[in-house]
């Protein structure tokens, strides 16, 4: 039987989807890479993968739904019975509640249903589903603080409308308030101040097929991406309850599990029910989610649990840079956690490598030159107003 094609949208958690590439390319599974329209150049055209990009086939920005699923249809007719790996949230969003629409069109999406998708996507559906686990979770606050007194997180009940905001300052409060304190889209909870700890697993039919733990040492400001973390262990009780409720839901697919730690205790916070932006930590580590997940789609013989390693750490060296202009746009802070590493670990970054070296060095320039970016759009948006 012939191997079918994965499907890979450039520009949805791009880091997710190199360490994904990686791996199918070593497992000889073939792929293509498809660019967003009006996108001049791929940056994966800047690496060894650049003939897997295709050329004259576009995908729509997923902000109009119909227009995307128009768009994913016509590559479909390129690519009939291509797997489609689950990456970015309204893109998967739009793909489980569209099936409908593209049910004349054969392709492979190894997820759950679209109900079961969206009670442990939407935070806080979620969040009072896994309470009902015996896995702790963060206060939630039910009525808007009268004044700010200690640190909260506000976030949106369903969907990704606005990302999570840390409130943790007088400014960020009142902004908060004169925005949200009369929507009822947005839910506030206690911030709990520890290190992010994720639990990985891929899952058929509710039965756990194998998982993988790691710890996030740093982050960059307001809640954005990881840049650099190591593998660890979570308390037994903590992954059994989780996997209860996995069980229950008849769970199909990966997902991740973020909680944090403070006073030896677990808080959960979300589930992302897609691959992860560090996911190249547990490839490293001998744990190949991508090719995994492949095999099981196609009802392939599982190679699980093999050559498990601790001794690899994942970084994102110029994530560090892009953090820097994050925490001058939202006025954060980055999260740094001084949990030790077991002795010997050696950190590689997910880009500062043979294959990908001049996307690595692209970013390191980008990143540098991101104020005079700024600037020129600044005079352009100037020249504009002076004009009209």
């Amino acid at each position: 039987m012939s191997k079918k094609p994965v499907l890979f949208f450039e520009g949805v958690n791009d880091r997710a989807l190199i360490s994904t590439i990686r791996s199918l390319k070593r497992n000889n599974i073939p792929f293509f890479i498809v660019k967003k329209k009006d996108t001049k150049l791929s940056r994966f055209e800047h690496s060894k993968y650049r003939k897997y990009v295709i050329r004259n086939v576009f995908y729509d920005d997923i902000a109009d739904t119909s227009k995307f699923l128009s768009s994913l249809k016509q590559i479909l007719n390129i690519l009939p019975g291509a797997v489609i790996f689950p990456s970015g949230e309204s893109m998967l969003r739009a793909i489980l509640k569209g099936k409908d629409e593209l049910k004349d069109k054969k392709f492979i999406l190894e997820t759950p249903g679209y109900e079961t998708y969206i009670k442990v996507s939407d935070k806080y559906s979620f969040q009072r589903l896994i309470s009902k686990y015996n896995v702790k979770v963060p206060e939630i606050i039910n009525q808007f603080p009268v004044k700010y007194e200690k640190s909260f997180v506000l976030k949106a009940k369903k969907g990704n409308l606005i990302p999570p905001i840390l409130v943790n300052s007088q400014r960020k409060y009142d902004k908060c308030v004169k925005l949200y304190r009369n929507d009822e889209n947005v839910f506030m909870q206690e911030f709990i101040d520890g290190p992010s700890v994720y639990y990985c697993g891929i899952y058929k039919d509710g039965s756990l097929i194998d998982d993988f733990e790691q710890i996030n040492i740093a982050q960059q400001p307001c809640g954005k991406s990881v840049i650099k973390a190591f593998s660890t262990k979570i308390r037994t009780e903590t992954k059994i309850n989780i996997n209860r409720m996995m069980q229950d839901l008849n769970w199909t697919g990966v997902a991740m599990l973020e909680l944090k730690m403070k006073g030896g205790e677990y808080y959960a916070i979300e589930l992302n029910p897609r691959f992860w932006g560090p996911l190249q930590l547990s490839i490293d580590n001998g744990v190949d989610f991508p090719c995994l997940l492949y095999n099981q789609a196609l009802g392939l013989t599982r190679n699980s649990r093999q050559n498990k390693t601790n001794k690899y750490g994942y970084i994102w060296s110029s994530g560090y840079i892009q953090g820097l202009w994050v925490k001058l746009s939202c006025k954060g802070v980055f999260q740094f956690y001084k949990n030790k590493p077991a002795l010997g670990i050696k950190y590689k970054d997910v880009w500062l490598r043979r294959d990908t070296i001049e996307i690595f060095l692209l970013d390191f320039l980008t990143c540098l030159l991101m104020p005079l970016f700024r600037i020129r759009k600044f005079i352009d948006d100037l020249i504009n107003i002076l004009i009209k």
